[in-house]
């Protein structure tokens, strides 16, 4: 660990983060609850033994709450899903297929 620049270590925890909060309002959206605050979020991913904490956490909302990504928008202490999860990542997916079709020519 000590041989990984910092930057490494904060991308790879966000990345963690990151695909956590999207299980998370997987779930969460097949209930119909399409909004989520930084506490709730904090609680769910310690109560599966994870030790976040809540800047990361917030870090985390923020970064999947501005463009390009946008899957999320802050309204006060909330953060609400913009459309459905699965579309959002259908999207996002696609878009990665056609950058590294673009790297690749």
């Amino acid at each position: 660990p000590m041989d990984i620049p910092q930057s490494t270590i904060d991308q790879e925890k966000l990345i963690n983060i990151i695909s956590k909060t999207i299980s998370i309002l997987k779930n969460l959206e097949k209930t119909n609850i399409n909004e989520i605050t930084i506490e709730n979020l904090h609680f769910t991913l310690s109560s599966q033994g994870l030790n976040y904490n809540k800047n990361e956490i917030e870090n985390t909302l923020k970064f999947l709450s501005t463009q390009p990504i946008s899957i999320l928008h802050k309204q006060k202490d909330l953060y609400i899903l913009n459309r459905q999860i699965e579309s959002i990542l259908k999207k996002i997916g696609l878009l990665i297929q056609a950058f590294n079709r673009m790297r690749l020519s």
